[in-house]
């Protein structure tokens, strides 16, 4: 019977230290993961801010031509209405 409780013991013991080991290989691999997503979740923050910067560069831009169009398009319009004015004069 002594024999019996010995070896159940130490089936026991080994299953115990398999699980044990399967547990920590399992937290490591989930360690190793979560960091690879980390430095994917901060290269992604990295492109989106990059990203934006360009699109508000692009904006600010295009503002800018816009306003240049505008100034401009008025000073045509008013060059034109003095030819206009000086034609109906001739």
């Amino acid at each position: 019977m002594a024999f019996l409780t010995a070896k159940s013991n130490d089936a026991s013991d080994h299953f115990i230290r398999n699980l044990s080991n399967e547990l920590k290989l399992t937290q490591e691999m989930s360690a190793e993961h979560l960091t690879k997503l980390e430095g994917d979740m901060r290269k992604l923050k990295e492109e989106h801010l990059k990203e934006k910067d360009e699109l508000e560069r692009k904006s600010t831009a295009i503002s800018s031509e816009k306003a240049e169009l505008m100034a401009k398009e008025r000073s045509l319009n008013e060059q034109l209405e003095i030819a206009r004015q000086e034609h109906e004069k001739t």
